[in-house]
């Protein structure tokens, strides 16, 4: 596996983070909305996991066809079939075709922490 800060190379080290941060993020609104004895916090809390469900800002994406170049920050990785990348889309970021080779990339989002 290759990391570069909150880059991950492989698709295993991709699922494996997102398990992490989904679950830490939402295990932290279970916990809160157990303590919490006023029902309309509960449910101000409650709204406020699913607006989370909802705003994706990570993404995952894994290359099915042709190469990608992908572009985070200041960094640049040229993606083959088979290899995926992880990052955190609020970084400034850029997909794009390498070489003008038409590409099918699978892209998916999840809630952070």
């Amino acid at each position: 596996m290759s990391e570069q800060g909150d880059v991950c190379y492989t698709f295993e080290a991709a699922v494996e983070m997102a398990i992490q941060m989904e679950e830490e993020g939402f295990r932290h609104y279970l916990a809160a909305i157990k303590k919490v004895k006023h029902k309309g916090a509960r449910e101000i809390l409650k709204e406020a996991a699913l607006d989370e469900l909802e705003h994706k800002h990570s993404l995952e994406q894994a290359l099915l066809e042709g190469e990608m170049e992908a572009i985070l920050g200041d960094h640049k990785d040229v993606l083959y079939p088979g290899d995926s990348i992880y990052y955190d889309s609020t970084i400034p970021h850029k997909v794009q075709c390498h070489r003008g080779i038409p590409t099918k990339i699978l892209a998916v989002l999840w809630t952070p922490q």
